[in-house]
């Protein structure tokens, strides 16, 4: 699976993408950034595949286009990829964190 295929990649699937593996839906978000911020590019997968569905569709109400809405998740995930040490669970939930930075992503293009 290409993290970086557009949702239109697997219509085969009847949704925007296919199901995670058993292993990948046991790690939580907090550990995905801890091994993220220590390098693991799978756990930046693992968190693409969690999450860029959701926060594509919260970038494409704010951008309003598919286009500057992809690379806006794009860049959120490269955000995310390399502010992944400053995540703090004490102040909220990973999906919260990265809604902000793609709220933020967003609302930079417009």
């Amino acid at each position: 699976m290409n993290p970086s295929a557009p949702l239109e990649a697997y219509p085969e699937q009847g949704s925007a993408r296919p199901p995670l593996p058993d292993h990948t839906r046991s790690t939580t978000d907090p550990d995905l950034l801890r091994r993220m911020a220590a390098g693991d590019e799978a756990a930046l997968g693992v968190l693409y595949d969690r999450w860029s569905a959701l926060l594509h569709s919260v970038i494409v109400r704010i951008v309003g286009d598919r286009d500057d809405a992809e690379e806006a998740l794009e860049e959120t995930f490269w955000q995310a990829w390399r502010q992944a040490g400053r995540y703090e669970p004490s102040r909220g939930a990973a999906s919260t964190w990265l809604a902000m930075i793609a709220r933020t992503r967003a609302v930079d293009r417009v």
